[in-house]
């Protein structure tokens, strides 16, 4: 029976499919002089080892021009299967394996006597080969190199214990490149007054580097409405810390993040007239539903803890 190592297909990336291997009968009419080549092979093959006689079927298909490794080792598989094999009556084979293992006996670190080799008991053997490594390596686990890795190394009274959690492929293939502040976006971002604490709570759907770059623009030309500048106007000598933002929230949808720029305004600024010694806003956003309001010190306290103003009361 041909099982799936013995599979041969050819793939058609234009037409986006998979073509598996047919013998058809107008290329592959002198397969039948081929099977029948192959069949007095095996008729002749008694005595001969399994490997020769494989040698034998490559030579047939050598000058064939659809010539494929696997569709030689099918016709192989096939016809081991139909093959009949006829024990060694007089047990020639049993008494070399003998021989060899006595002979590598003298030399087998498990035993001091060749004759003794298979009269081991199995407690003593084991003790024996589990003595104490001389170091132990701890490196990441990779599927089918490591189990072969602790094979070889044992030789050498070496352990290995793969890394917990550790892999070769977490360390190459997830590096996940780091996001600096600057390039974030879709975000609630909170700016703060080194002065006096009160922040500036916005949001934007840019890049906070860029949108960071636009409050200044502001604050040079004096613009009335954008609430920094309205708040190092009225309080001489205070100074906004650019370079220092809390990020408070993240929201991809433009609706949604608007949402949640008013709750963190709202519960900092509860009532409807903006009072300037608690944010630098001079508008609430958008209009919230009262019952928002009831988790006012919920919102205050994770602001309280991503910035840690003081003023968040």
């Amino acid at each position: 029976m041909l099982t799936r190592e013995h599979a041969i297909a050819e793939l058609d990336f234009r037409a986006r499919k998979v073509v598996p291997d047919r013998l058809r009968t107008r290329t592959h009419q002198h397969y039948v002089e081929y099977a029948n080549e192959m069949l007095h092979v095996y008729h002749e093959a008694t005595g001969r080892r399994r490997r020769d006689i494989h040698r034998d079927i490559e030579a047939i298909f050598a000058k064939d021009l659809f010539y494929h490794p696997r569709r030689v080792q099918s016709f192989c598989k096939l016809l081991d299967d139909k093959a009949t094999y006829d024990q060694d009556s007089k047990r020639n084979s049993a008494k070399l394996r003998s021989e060899v293992f006595l002979a590598a006996g003298r030399k087998h670190p498990l035993s001091r006597l060749a004759e003794d080799l298979f009269d081991q008991p199995e407690q003593k053997v084991k003790a024996e080969n589990q003595k104490e490594y001389y170091d132990v390596l701890h490196a990441p686990y990779v599927q089918g190199f490591s189990e072969s890795l602790q094979r070889k190394l044992k030789r050498f009274q070496v352990g290995y214990v793969p890394k917990r959690g550790e892999t070769l492929y977490n360390k190459l293939c997830r590096l996940k490149q780091t996001v600096e502040l600057e390039d974030w976006k879709d975000v609630v971002y909170a700016i703060g007054c080194d002065t006096c604490g009160v922040h500036y709570v916005g949001e934007t759907g840019q890049h906070y580097y860029d949108r960071r770059k636009q409050h200044q623009g502001d604050v040079r030309n004096r613009k009335a409405t954008n609430g920094i500048y309205d708040h190092l106007k009225n309080n001489e000598g205070h100074k906004v810390n650019w370079d220092k933002v809390n990020f408070l929230d993240k929201e991809i949808n433009w609706k949604g993040r608007k949402i949640k720029e008013s709750i963190y305004i709202n519960s900092l600024n509860p009532t409807m007239k903006i009072d300037p010694s608690k944010l630098m806003n001079l508008e609430k956003g958008f209009d919230l539903d009262p019952i928002w309001s009831e988790f006012n010190p919920v919102f205050r306290d994770i602001i309280q803890k991503k910035i840690g103003n003081r003023n968040v009361v």
